[in-house]
């Protein structure tokens, strides 16, 4: 994890003092299924194994805990307080009424016109994926940079 903030940092940096485009390939392996469904038997127990043993999450939480910057309540009470999160968006989802069919398409993808190229002209258009919530009257990537609002606390305002 610490090698792809140090490539990531070299390549903005690169880009910044304008020496063009740059590229960070991250191999990776999903190790579980599609789906909830899918028990992914297909892939062999040792090369499951081997990428278990590399799991970024769990190398980077032992990282912490040997430079002595994450203790084992600290990460619980973290853990305990995304698992919040999580079960107050279920909760919301769950009270919440059936959407509109005619909202199916709203923050997917822009129907009636072409793709926006983040910092072209006209790529503000309400048209695009960045177009006003209805609920909030407020730009739809307004509400999701938030910090610490809850889908609860959105449906409340």
């Amino acid at each position: 994890m610490l090698a792809v903030y140090d490539a990531v940092g070299r390549a903005v940096e690169h880009a910044r003092n304008g020496n063009g485009p740059a590229i960070v390939e991250c191999k990776t392996f999903r190790v579980r299924g599609h789906s909830e469904a899918d028990k992914a038997d297909y892939v062999p127990p040792a090369l499951r194994e081997e990428w278990l043993a590399k799991d970024p999450i769990t190398r980077f939480e032992t990282y912490l805990r040997e430079q002595h910057m994450l203790t084992l309540e600290q990460q619980t009470e973290l853990e305990g307080r995304v698992k919040a999160v999580v079960e107050d968006a279920v909760r919301f989802a769950e009270v919440s009424p059936a959407p509109d069919v005619a909202t199916v398409a709203d923050y997917v993808f822009a129907p009636d016109g072409p793709t926006a190229i983040i910092g072209e002209v006209g790529a503000n258009d309400a048209r695009y994926v960045n177009a006003l919530d209805r609920r909030t009257g407020q730009p739809f990537t307004t509400m999701l940079q938030a910090e610490s609002t809850t889908p609860m606390e959105v449906a409340q305002r």
